[in-house]
């Protein structure tokens, strides 16, 4: 239960107290990350009932999406632009990664995420079944970050955030898988199915950057995958409505 907790305190800004975690409790929150996605998803497909203009439906969604987990994620996907692209060499790119400023590639690609996110939650709303993509695709989100940490093996020392949360079990991969899958009897057949390559997908491009460009997954390619699995998500809602 305490895993569960950390999890929604590592990924949301619910007040939930976690004092004197084990890094094997942290490490097993993982597991829970798309049933925190789920609650998240809930709570956006209930504003798909607000009657009001479907451009402000859009806006308010896309600010409460933002506040509810911290703008965390897009932290580290700024984080990751800056340093991937703002440096020489790994030791200079891992540097800049880690400073708390933000650069100009990091705000380009956070502005360009947010508007798109606002375009695409635009069109998806006027779908009568938006809730339901609203409802899945954080889920599916945090189940490609539970991706990453189960290919990539743990650290053998602590190096950052992330080392404590790779290398997870089979059945801590298995665990999110079901969460995951509680989210998907709203879909069937073709859809369901683009929606885990597309989640799978991300999550080996940032890792593979990643490995590239510093050498290995951190925290804030982490926060990346999530941001751009929903935004890529988001594009295939907006496939399917075509």
């Amino acid at each position: 239960m305490r895993s569960l907790f950390i999890a929604f305190s590592t990924l949301t800004i619910l007040p939930i107290p976690v004092n004197k975690w084990t890094r094997s409790e942290l490490k097993n929150s993982v597991a829970f990350y798309p049933l925190v996605g789920g609650i998240l998803g809930i709570l956006l497909a209930l504003n798909t009932l607000w009657s009001i203009p479907t451009s402000l439906k859009s806006l308010f969604t896309l600010i409460f999406w933002i506040v509810f987990t911290l703008a965390f994620h897009l932290d580290g996907l700024a984080d990751c632009l800056d340093g991937w692209l703002g440096g020489k060499t790994i030791k200079e790119r891992y540097r800049i990664m880690k400073d708390p400023s933000i650069g100009v590639y990091g705000t380009v690609g956070i502005t360009s995420i947010i508007l798109t996110k606002y375009v695409l939650l635009n069109q998806l709303l006027f779908q009568a079944e938006a809730w339901r993509w609203l409802f899945v695709i954080p889920m599916a989100a945090r189940w490609a970050v539970t991706c990453s940490c189960f290919f990539n093996p743990a650290s053998p020392k602590n190096s950052g955030l992330a080392s404590f949360f790779l290398g997870q079990s089979l059945l801590s991969f298995a665990i999110s898988t079901f969460f995951l899958s509680l989210g998907s009897i709203f879909f069937f057949g073709w859809v369901m199915t683009w929606i885990l390559i597309t989640s799978v997908a991300i999550s080996f491009i940032i890792n593979w950057l990643s490995h590239i460009r510093i050498g290995k997954l951190n925290g804030d390619g982490l926060g990346a995958t999530i941001e751009l699995t929903e935004t890529c998500l988001l594009f295939l809602a907006y496939l399917k409505s075509l």
